[in-house]
């Protein structure tokens, strides 16, 4: 911030509202989560990851390979992207899932 000319009170920067910060805040977000679907489009060129026996081969599902509540991020390493099917296919049958690693447990990251 430039000085201020002498004979001239100091001025603060306006605070940001909390709601403009919490705007900005979901701004951000959004655009990680942009990035994230642009990366996992690159990486599997619009088809479903998980080809379960259900599938209808377009991806149109993030899916967390490592729960968030167990630490899983927003990265393309615990993420696939899957079919809607196949996404409700991996979610129904966990112990599948874990075998093919689908699913991951927070030991094994």
């Amino acid at each position: 911030m430039p000085e201020t000319p002498p004979g001239f009170p100091k001025v603060k920067a306006p605070k940001l509202s909390k709601r403009r910060r919490t705007l900005r805040a979901i701004e951000a977000k959004k655009a990680s989560r942009v990035a994230l679907l642009e990366e996992l489009l690159m990486r599997c060129h619009g088809a479903c990851e998980i080809a379960s026996p259900v599938c209808t081969g377009r991806g149109v599902h993030v899916h967390h390979a490592l729960r968030k509540s167990q630490g899983g991020r927003d990265v393309p390493e615990h993420t696939r992207l899957t079919c809607g099917p196949c996404h409700l296919h991996l979610h129904a049958n966990p112990a599948e899932a874990f075998e093919r690693g689908w699913l991951l447990r927070k030991e094994s990251v």
